[in-house]
């Protein structure tokens, strides 16, 4: 869609947020996994941050992650708020939170606060 300029971003930006978007989370998983034995991040969260990325850019990609993460670690906070302290570590050792619902509304969020996120960054 960028290489025919239905996109605000040209085809280099779509390919590098594309790039960006797989490999960033590649990474961390790779990371986690030499530390911990196990995969932390689903396949289905690389393609879907990739997908962002080419509509997005790198920015997109960084800023849903951002967002994603914020509002992922909301979720898990008042999800352990409201789990009884009996039940606690297990819910901790047990719980996976899927990460792809974060990632997608924080490019919603993104996408259509772009211009409300840039003043607010770049102007205060």
């Amino acid at each position: 869609m960028s290489y025919y300029g239905l996109l605000p971003i040209s085809l280099r930006e779509s390919i590098s947020g594309v790039i960006f978007g797989y490999l960033f989370l590649l990474i961390i998983n790779y990371i986690f996994k030499y530390i911990r034995n196990i995969d932390g991040i689903g396949e289905g969260d690389f393609e879907l941050l990739a997908f962002i990325g080419s509509f997005t850019g790198i920015i997109g990609c960084w800023m849903s992650i951002t967002i994603g993460s914020l509002l992922g670690s909301l979720y898990g906070m008042l999800c352990l708020f409201f789990v009884h302290s009996d039940n606690r570590t297990h819910f901790v050792q047990t719980r996976k939170i899927p990460f792809g619902p974060f990632l997608a509304f924080g490019a919603l969020i993104f996408v259509f606060m772009q211009k409300q996120i840039f003043n607010y960054l770049f102007l205060s």
